[in-house]
Formats: C-alpha cells, structure tokens, sequence
C-alpha cells in the first residue's frame, strides 16, 4: 500500500479539529437537589449550634414550631436595634402567623421547620458578631423534625382558674375588682 506524503500544512493529529466536540458543561441540580444540599448545610450548622450552646450550659431545647416562632420572635424583638425596622416587621408577623397556624393545627409542620430552622442559624450567626452587640438566644433549635404544638400543651379549666386566681364564671368580678385597686393606687 502507497502512502500519500504528508502535506505540510496539514494539522498534526493531536492538534484540534474544527470538528471537535466542545468540553461537556456539568449538569445543572434539580430544585429538590440544590434544596437537600441546603437543608443537609441547615442540619450541620444546627448540630454545631446545639454542641457549642450545651458546651456553653444551654439545656433548653424546643420541643414544638410554636415555641421555636415565640422564642426567634422574642429575640428579634430584642435585638431589632441591629437590623432594619422594616425588616423585623415583616420577620415578626411572620413569626406570628406561624405560632397561630400552629395553635390552629393548620401549619405545614415541615415547610416551617426549615423557614425557622434557617432563620435561627442566621440568628446566631449574626449574634456571634461582636459588633453588633447582640444577645445569644437561650434555646437550642433540634435537627429534627418538630410537631406544630408540644404534646403536653393543654390547659385544663384547673390549670387556667389558678393562674387567674378565681372560677371562670368569676373573671368579670375578679376584672372590676383589679380596675378598683389600679384607680385606687393611682
């Protein structure tokens, strides 16, 4: 077999063709992966807080979205010097929709965990800033899932009589009496 000479100008066979396939870009995530990928970083961050903060002698771990909603609700209002007023409102009404869905056992129990979840990593890291001054919160936020209400969160008619001091059907007379003793005071 003959072999034709080689032309000079000819390419050399590791050189690139005009033809040549471009370089594979990588596969885009799905929604649902890139929403893992955050929710398994949500997790760490959690587990971190929760070692450091027992480390610290925290003990007071929330055992329901209700409590997790008052708790960043009452911090935010306590430290709401540090962000934009606006931005607390809208975080605080927020807040209060969730804790009142909860009461109401209408609450998507997993979709709010994760909004309090990231919010309540937020809320320590921005805490830990020096620079701003703010007080740590005193809870630990688990990294599992949590119900809408503590199981244990009922008050019997008992439970209520005592901590207002009188029967039920007595509260009108009981609220004269507490408006008497304020104007008496005043």
């Amino acid at each position: 077999i003959a072999r034709t000479p080689r032309r000079r100008d000819a390419p050399h066979c590791n050189a690139p063709r005009a033809h040549a396939m471009p370089p594979k870009k990588p596969a885009k995530k799905s929604a649902k992966a890139i929403e893992k990928e955050q929710r398994d970083a949500v997790k760490t961050q959690l587990a971190t807080i929760e070692s450091n903060m027992r480390a610290a002698g925290c003990r007071h771990v929330l055992d329901s979205l209700f409590d997790a909603a008052i708790g960043l609700e009452l911090w935010l209002k306590r430290n709401s010097k540090a962000f934009p007023a606006a931005a607390v409102t809208q975080k605080v009404e927020r807040l209060g929709e969730i804790a009142t869905l909860a009461c109401d056992d209408k609450l998507d129990a997993e979709h709010a965990y994760w909004e309090l979840a990231g919010l309540y990593t937020i809320v320590h890291r921005e805490s830990s800033r020096k620079e701003l001054n703010l007080e740590a919160p005193s809870f630990i936020f688990p990294p599992f899932p949590l119900p809408s209400m503590p199981a244990d969160d009922v008050l019997t008619v008992e439970d209520i009589e005592a901590a207002i001091g009188c029967a039920i059907e007595d509260i009108p007379a009981k609220l004269a009496e507490i408006a008497r003793e304020e104007a008496e005071a005043a």
